[in-house]
């Protein structure tokens, strides 16, 4: 269909709007228009526009999506370009984080094959995560021995979702095509070109992980 000057589109709370301006952090759409990247999204030539049911929407390149660590300095995801990650919301007071010493586990098997495992504080299920990031990493490092990168706080549903978990949503829905995420400990399996390749539920964890995890590091990759 074609993009005309006043088309509009949202995508996990963050407006995208069409411009007249070819300017820095945009991207051109058939010749005259050009979509502006919404804060913390970076524009690069191997994003697109995706029309779904609730419009037009931005699709982002895993690798280019802005992140931050827990004390709020940049970290870069396309530094990681070429290994393969997990990518999981966690908290301190559930159920399910004991999977931190999973997740630990399966970073020291497989880190010196190019594996990653990237934890993400989120407070959005039953309030279980209240405390800051920072917090959360010295937890997790005392209660589990985490050494793999636990980083900034962030929302994975609703307005003011994150944009690499918009990106990880989209690319790997759930049970019926529901995008939404359940519940704490989420798990996303990134390949090193980083294409989403499967989701996981909260009860999966490193034996059910496994499998699929060593199929991904096998998998030809061209630098």
């Amino acid at each position: 269909m074609p993009l005309s000057m006043a088309t509009s589109a949202t995508a996990g709370g963050h407006a995208l709007r069409c411009a007249d301006t070819n300017g820095g952090g945009c991207l051109s759409v058939s010749g005259d228009a050009v979509w502006e990247a919404p804060a913390g999204w970076r524009v690069g030539d191997r994003h697109g526009i995706l029309e779904t049911k609730a419009g037009l929407v931005l699709a982002m390149h895993i690798h280019d999506i802005d992140c931050q660590t827990a004390a709020g300095e940049p970290f870069n995801l396309l530094a990681l370009r070429g290994q393969v990650l997990l990518v999981v919301n966690v908290a301190s007071r559930c159920g399910f984080t004991p999977q931190l010493k999973e997740l630990e586990n399966l970073y020291r098997r497989y880190r010196d094959r190019g594996f990653m495992v990237l934890g993400f504080p989120c407070n959005q299920f039953a309030r279980q995560s209240p405390e800051s990031a920072p917090a959360f990493c010295k937890f997790g490092e005392q209660e589990f021995g985490v050494t793999f990168p636990l980083l900034q706080k962030v929302r994975v549903n609703g307005p003011g979702t994150h944009p690499l978990f918009v990106e990880l949503r989209r690319q790997a829905p759930g049970v019926l095509g529901t995008t939404a995420i359940k519940w704490n400990f989420t798990k996303f399996l990134v390949g090193r070109e980083g294409q989403v390749l499967r989701r996981f539920g909260p009860r999966e964890g490193e034996r059910e992980i496994r499998e699929a995890l060593e199929a991904a590091l096998d998998a030809p990759f061209s630098a």
